[in-house]
């Protein structure tokens, strides 16, 4: 009969609680500089059919062109 001893186990747990604490963390943190900023007012356009929209796209709604620059 094989398998993990008990502190393996054990320390396995808490490694990944730590891991999960300090990831949890960060992405509240990302979450909070998100909301500070206020949102984008910009109009991006498609080159290709020139729709125009306030929000980012990466492939056009329209005519389907993926665009070049972000």
């Amino acid at each position: 009969m094989g398998g993990r001893s008990v502190g393996g186990r054990a320390a396995n747990i808490r490694l990944r609680q730590r891991i999960a604490h300090q990831s949890m963390k960060e992405l509240m943190e990302e979450a909070a500089v998100r909301e500070k900023t206020p949102p984008s007012r910009d109009v991006n356009k498609c080159e290709a059919c020139g729709f125009k929209a306030r929000y980012k796209f990466i492939r056009c709604p329209e005519c389907g062109e993926v665009r070049k620059n972000g």
